[in-house]
């Protein structure tokens, strides 16, 4: 009774308002705190005999943390989880942490053998004489048996009988390092934040082992009311509960009171600058360093292995990206495509696009500069007041084109333009980068477009089927080489030509320039890409033919693939079919790996938490490989490297020289530029032997253009030299060496044939074996005899001229510009 009088009074003294009903309510405290005792007794017995609760649990302990995701050097590129954790050890908490959660949570956990008796005596009392909740029943060991064992959160006797229980069979087995490190391991921090690693990381950016005095207590204050106590949402709250942190554990001797003033001073002098983050979470805070590969793999292995195993089970996914140039390629794209848009927005108006998008104006630019009409439409149509231009100029023109051509819709599409409310048609341009190595197929970057949003998760790399242009030029012309029907030196008239198509029309190509070069070399046509030139190859080595060759190249061998890939007619020449921008990358590689085909791998094998590998898909593909009997030669050594030799042409005074000028690349690489009719993709896909790398701009949607004349040496190859310089800023140069099959000789560089003393200028070139050219040059000798008999002309017309026009005002004057080879 003394006891319980010594209770009273203590109450008593701290609430003046307690009413006379106390003295019942405390009687029927006692009585039930000593029916919980004696049931207590009676449990205990019948259960260590009897029932003997499972801790198994603890053994097989298997927290849910994030499944991560790492480049090729080990650093971490993304996670997937439900519940932000990371599993800690004892030995990298440090003792600040510990001291200032037991202050908070569990006073007597040192000393107890499971439960606090004093603890559950004082909730007891406030349940039944106060009539509100208490805490501090719960020890350490408790809260760990109620999270891990039982997995209940109910509010029952039972429950309650069966967490006492545990707790002493809990502190029989384990030491309490273990018992305090499950307890970190597995409390909830707030913000989808659970375990305190993933707490120092979310709250501080920094390890736990990290954290100093202040952030400690702070995470002290969190596992009662996590929202209530965050620095983040409510700062205020968690001042006051970070005061009374550092009070208790001045009490129990842990700090003084300078250290504790000193430290809360620092924090808060400084923590204020990020409290911006307020209503952010585990979620919004997660590391995503490459998004559109986070989101490739997502797709992959959630099939595979289900959402809760992905989220849950703490996998480890070993990828072959590299963030180095996952992050310069991610940089340099999204800046080019902010440069892209904006060029586009200043010279284009909302009406332009409107007629553009149903199209009609480009098509008529082309007209009208094929028919050399006066007014060029093409100059205003990018103009900011187009709709006046349109209305003043361009009248006349529509209706012409209306009545002569049959477009009789231009006008109303041009009028409704003009008359329109204005809209926002939400589009920009977008682009896709990717890099390979071709050595063994990884794939080191991946951007899929200007930035991963809700509203924007298109992986153009994977998933975009775009016609490639010119890009797809080099494979025509690596069959040419590998039939011996042609070498580099044989020489092919560009002049128009016409052919029937497979649907029956007439087809006229037509070059880039719109102007034809006469006889050019092999080796000078890809260089310069010219259209007539590459059609005429194909058609001189068959449709069929050059499919069943170039096929293998892109790994294409069902029927599907193929049909998407080749127009089985000649405009497949120029690259009418359709590909990703992986895909044709990929056929790139196959030349930078010296002939042999290259299949693409992304990721290389995953673990489980404990470092077990689950799945290896690189040694998969290995295998794969192996059963087919190894990679095959799909283009032959001598013909890879002729074709290297070729393309790197393109960048030494080809079509992207001034774009590799510009971007200060100054390796040896080799590449092909690639734009489509009406300017609607822009490619460059370029290689060393080390990576190869393909970037594509566009729209998503096929009815816009990048605008006149936006090739893809002014937009697509500025960016792939760009970000070549820095992906290969810290590695040598390599290039090819010449295999000793190819024979080096030297030829007339205006017939590609043997050389003779007519011939003027000469070349040193390479040829397959059978190919070395073995006739005579005629041709430098037949335009000597042409040029001698024009003298001769000359030479009698000037005599005629001094004899009969003896008065110089009357003289006929020729002006001959003679172009010698």
């Amino acid at each position: 009774m003394k006891v319980i009088k010594k209770l009273l009074n203590k109450f008593s003294d701290k609430y003046n308002n307690i009413r006379p009903i106390v003295i019942e309510r405390a009687t029927i405290g006692f009585i039930v705190f000593g029916a919980f005792i004696c049931s207590f007794i009676a449990i205990f017995i019948i259960s260590d005999i009897i029932l003997q609760p499972d801790i198994e649990a603890l053994e097989i302990y298997k927290p849910t943390i994030p499944t991560k995701i790492y480049d090729i050097n080990g650093d971490v590129i993304s996670e997937f989880f439900n519940e932000q954790r990371e599993l800690v050890e004892y030995n990298n908490i440090p003792p600040d942490l510990i001291n200032a959660v037991i202050s908070m949570e569990d006073q007597n956990f040192l000393n107890h053998s499971g439960i606090d008796i004093m603890g559950i005596m004082r909730a007891t009392f406030g349940n039944f004489i106060l009539g509100r909740r208490m805490r501090g029943a719960s020890t350490i060991t408790q809260q760990v048996a109620r999270g891990i064992v039982l997995k209940s959160s109910e509010r029952t006797i039972i429950r309650k009988f069966k967490e006492i229980w545990l707790s002493f069979q809990i502190e029989r087995r384990y030491t309490k390092e273990e018992i305090i490190t499950f307890y970190f391991n597995q409390i909830y921090f707030g913000h989808s934040v659970y375990g305190v690693q993933a707490a120092s990381r979310f709250y501080f950016n920094k390890n736990v082992n990290e954290l100093n005095l202040s952030e400690s207590a702070i995470l002290a204050t969190l596992p009662p009311s996590p929202n209530s106590y965050s620095p983040i949402n409510n700062p205020n709250n968690s001042i006051l509960r970070h005061k009374v942190v550092f009070d208790r554990m001045i009490v129990r001797g842990f700090i003084t009171k300078q250290e504790a003033d000193e430290s809360f001073k620092e924090f808060w002098s400084t923590f204020s600058g990020k409290i911006g983050r307020r209503g952010s979470s585990a979620y919004t805070s997660s590391i995503d360093r490459a998004p559109y590969v986070t989101e490739y793999i997502r797709r992959i292995l959630i099939d595979k292995y289900g959402e809760k195993m992905l989220k849950e089970d703490g996998l480890k996914i070993y990828t072959t990206i590299d963030l180095k140039k996952q992050n310069a390629g991610q940089e340099t794209l999204s800046q080019a495509l902010i440069e892209q848009n904006e060029f586009y927005n200043k010279h284009s108006s909302k009406n332009v696009d409107y007629v553009q998008s149903r199209y009609i104006l480009d098509r008529i630019d082309m007209l009208s500069t094929i028919f050399s009409l006066e007014y060029d439409i093409g100059e205003n149509k990018y103009d900011s007041m187009v709709i006046k231009e349109i209305n003043k100029k361009v009248s006349m023109p529509l209706a012409l084109f209306s009545d002569v051509f049959g477009l009789k819709e231009v006008n109303d599409v041009a009028e409704e333009a003009m008359q329109r409310e204005e809209t926002d048609l939400s589009k920009q341009i977008e682009g896709a980068l990717v890099s390979i190595d071709p050595r063994n197929g990884y794939i080191v970057t991946m951007v899929g477009g200007s930035g991963f949003t809700p509203r924007n998760q298109l992986n153009r790399v994977t998933q975009a089927k775009r016609q490639p242009g010119s890009v797809f030029k080099p494979f025509v012309y690596a069959y040419a080489l590998e039939s011996k029907k042609f070498n580099l030196a044989t020489v092919i008239d560009d002049a128009p030509i016409g052919y029937v198509v497979s649907d029956g029309k007439y087809w006229v190509p037509r070059n880039y320039s719109g102007t034809y070069q006469g006889a050019v070399t092999f080796r000078r046509a890809l260089v310069s890409s010219i259209n007539v030139v590459t059609v005429k190859i194909l058609d001189a080595l068959g449709i069929d033919e050059s499919i069943e060759y170039i096929a293998p190249i892109f790994n294409a061998y069902d029927e599907n693939t193929i049909n998407r890939m080749f127009n089985k007619d000649l405009t497949m020449a120029l690259g009418t079919g359709l590909f990703t921008p992986l895909e044709i990358t990929q056929g790139f590689a196959v030349f930078a790996n010296n002939g042999v085909e290259v299949e693409p791998i992304l990721i290389r094998y995953v673990t489980d938490r404990y470092g077990v590998v689950i799945d290896d898909f690189e040694q998969e593909q290995k295998k794969r490989i192996a059963l087919k009997g190894g990679s095959k030669q799909v283009v032959s050594k001598e013909v890879s490297y002729m074709m290297s030799e070729l393309l790197s042409g393109v960048l030494r005074g080809g079509t992207a020289t001034t774009a590799m000028y510009n971007a200060k690349f100054t390796k040896i690489a080799a590449g092909k530029t690639g734009t489509t009719s009406d300017w609607k993709d822009a490619w460059f896909v370029g290689y060393t032997p080390q990576l190869v790398t393909g970037v594509w701009l566009g729209f998503d949607s096929f009815a816009y253009s990048l605008g006149r004349n936006r090739a893809s040496a002014k937009t697509a190859a500025p960016i792939w030299g760009n970000y070549m310089r820095e992906a290969l800023k810290d590695e040598r140069q390599l290039w090819y060496k010449q295999p000793p099959t190819l024979i080096r000789a030297q030829v007339c560089s205006v017939s590609g044939l043997v050389v003779t003393p007519d011939c003027l200028t000469t070349i040193s070139d390479i040829f397959l074996p059978g190919t070395v050219p073995y006739e005579n040059c005629d041709i430098c000798a037949q335009q000597l005899e042409d040029l001698g008999a024009l003298e001769d002309m000359l030479e009698i017309f000037g005599n005629y001229e001094n004899k009969e026009n003896s008065n110089d005002d009357k003289g006929l004057t020729l002006d001959l510009n003679i172009e010698q080879n």
